[in-house]
């Protein structure tokens, strides 16, 4: 019966509507839809704009410092003196101009590493992004799959009360019971009956969230393969290993020291404007009047020295000493976060496991004990075979919450700690 409950593949009891060409599979596999993380996603299309965006400013902030061509042309007519009327009156000319900063003291390269650490940023969330989203998949899947077992639950336990209050029904009519002894029957069914349709509801509600975690709102799956988990036959390697990972590896602890070595690359473009720059440039042109102040080509070197910018530096730079402080008190709080995060994880996992050996035990139970009141019944003896195919149901409905809580406890440790499976065994 167990290994039947792991390949059972549930149906809905009711038919949900879909597109008439549905691109996901029916029944869906959760394989299958962890997959769907990668396709396209209002989420991950705004990362992605973000890396454009940061790609074009480093593009235009390299080009800062890159050679500046442009050109000049100029059609004049004068009126000259006549101590150079000779030269005549038309006084065109055509310029070419180029400039190239030589040296900033790091104005222009440390704003570039600036926008390349907030492009490495943006490339860790998307990352990021993706493998919480396949968080978030599992778990909607999941969901549905135990919204599932709990509406066969219900629906058994319904069909139970109506058959104890239909045949109430009849004793009543052979003299045998009361009317306040069917009553009670009828409300109980009729409670059972309010249940199996909330667990109807249920199955809806969530399939069609499911549809909108995988970006699909218009497509709702109507059966879902319950997946075979085996995490708990895993033993997990200490904590401190999990939380030195953790440290190390974690998406948000990178990003925020990312962040912190952008604004120190920041502070230092600010400081660099206190600084001169040396620049060189040369121009070339023709003219149409040969004059002397007209020359051919020039060539020069700029040094270019701020006196006094009214303690606007200043500010910026206590600006971006304050907001680094306030980032490094971040990464402290974000490391303490992380630990106990993983903690939490690792000590549920271990309680799970101990609750998963007793939700075996009923499971074993239950189903021993429907088989005995199978047997009593094909001998037309009097038996409560309803009450054990509610109780069969109810196990296996605990069972696979006790293993898709482990599921979903290890593979969040995984993104936490950014461990392969293997890595986090002992």
């Amino acid at each position: 019966m167990r290994i039947f409950l792991c390949f059972l593949i549930i149906s809905s009891p009711t038919v949900f509507s879909a597109e008439s060409k549905p691109t996901l599979p029916d029944p869906l596999s959760l394989e299958f839809a962890m997959g769907l993380a990668e396709e396209s996603h209002p989420d991950l299309s705004t990362i992605e704009h973000a890396i454009s965006i940061a790609k074009s400013q480093i593009a235009i902030t390299e080009s800062k410092n890159g050679v500046q061509l442009r050109a000049q042309a100029r059609a004049r007519w004068i009126d000259p003196p006549s101590t150079v009327e000779r030269f005549g009156r038309e006084d065109h000319q055509g310029m070419l101009f180029a400039d190239k900063t030589l040296y900033d003291f790091g104005r222009t390269s440390n704003q570039l590493d600036a926008l390349k650490y907030q492009e490495s940023i943006q490339e860790l969330r998307l990352e990021q992004v993706k493998q919480y989203r396949r968080i978030e998949i599992m778990q909607a899947f999941l969901d549905v799959v135990l919204s599932d077992l709990s509406y066969i639950r219900d629906n058994e336990a319904m069909t139970m009360g109506f058959l104890r209050y239909d045949r109430a029904r009849e004793r009543q009519e052979l003299g045998q019971l009361s009317e306040v002894d069917v009553l009670e029957k009828e409300n109980i069914y009729f409670e059972y009956r309010k249940v199996r349709y909330q667990s109807e509801s249920m199955q809806r509600l969530l399939r069609n969230q499911f549809s909108v975690v995988v970006n699909r709102p218009n497509e709702i799956v109507s059966r879902f393969q319950v997946p075979l988990m085996s995490y708990d036959q895993y033993k997990l390697i200490d904590v401190k290993n999990l939380q030195q990972a953790a440290k190390t590896n974690n998406f948000d602890l990178k990003i925020i020291r990312l962040s912190l070595e952008a604004l120190r690359s920041q502070l230092q473009s600010v400081r660099a404007n206190r600084y001169p720059v040396i620049s060189a440039e040369v121009e070339g042109g023709l003219y149409e009047r040969n004059i002397g102040s007209n020359d051919k080509w020039r060539a020069g070197l700029v040094l270019d020295v701020p006196l006094y910018q009214g303690g606007k530096i200043s500010g910026e730079v206590a600006e971006l000493r304050a907001r680094i402080k306030k980032m490094e008190n971040k990464l402290y709080q974000q490391e303490i976060k992380i630990n106990q995060e993983i903690l939490t994880h690792w000590l549920n996992i271990e309680s799970l496991s101990a609750q998963k050996e007793s939700s075996n035990k009923r499971y074993d139970y239950s189903e021993l004990y429907l088989d005995r009141a199978r047997a009593i019944y094909e001998m037309e003896v009097k038996s409560d075979l309803g009450d054990a195919m509610v109780q069969l149901s109810q196990a296996s409905l605990q069972t696979a919450e006790t293993d898709f809580e482990i599921a979903m406890r290890w593979e969040k440790l995984r993104v936490l700690t950014q461990m392969t499976l293997e890595e986090m065994q002992q």
